[in-house]
């Protein structure tokens, strides 16, 4: 059990270097505890049931992973966003996306709102681009959160279409591959979001 005692993704490595002493940690540094940490991350494979259900040419695409519903409230901090917040995230997001088009790049889109998903995948494909969702079939709770998870993974990189998300953090990390993120300090109060406690987990990618 985490000291921290969090029932949510944000013990990053300098977090639980900060608490390194509880686990009788002293000795190790904090370049001990993030090589540590993404090695770990690194090592997670898909079981058989999600790796056959894995779009099959995922490698080299972008990923591109929205998260909405639970990030949008009437409040901006460092993890959430107002809906005018989240409009200019994603005004600026889709303009680097349309870059990467006009570049010839190849999509994968996930998001935890399947309607919105499934808007911004056809909309890219009736621009012409080459773009898979993962389609899961049935499987327990949680399946299709895992095969969209290792789909990124599988990426060549993670384009984040929210103000912040654990979920495509550790993705990205899982398959070693960069992250993008348009949403720093674009909210007036500058309250930017919080990508940067993992950064020394991204410098072993």
């Amino acid at each position: 059990v985490l000291q921290r005692g969090d029932t949510w993704g944000n013990a990053s490595p300098s977090r639980l270097y900060e608490e390194r002493g509880a686990y009788g940690l002293d000795r190790l540094t904090p370049k001990d505890f993030s090589e540590a940490y993404a090695a770990v991350l690194r090592s997670l494979k898909p079981g058989p049931a999600i790796a056959a259900a894995l779009p099959h040419d995922l490698e080299g695409r972008v990923g591109i992973h929205a998260r909405l519903t639970d990030k949008i409230s009437g409040r901006v901090n460092d993890f959430e966003m107002t809906a005018e917040s989240w409009a200019r995230i994603e005004a600026r997001t889709m303009k680097e996306v349309a870059r990467l088009v006009a570049a010839g790049h190849r999509f994968f889109v996930c998001a935890d709102d399947i309607a919105y998903r499934d808007k911004l995948a056809s909309g890219l494909r009736e621009r012409g681009v080459d773009v898979v969702t993962a389609k899961p079939q049935q499987g327990p709770p949680g399946f299709p959160d895992l095969l969209d998870f290792f789909a990124l993974s599988r990426c060549a990189e993670v384009v984040q279409l929210t103000k912040y998300s654990t979920f495509s953090i550790a993705a990205a990390l899982a398959g070693g591959v960069p992250l993008r993120n348009f949403s720093r300090d674009e909210d007036p109060d500058g309250s930017g979001n919080r990508n940067d406690i993992w950064d020394s987990a991204f410098a072993h990618v």
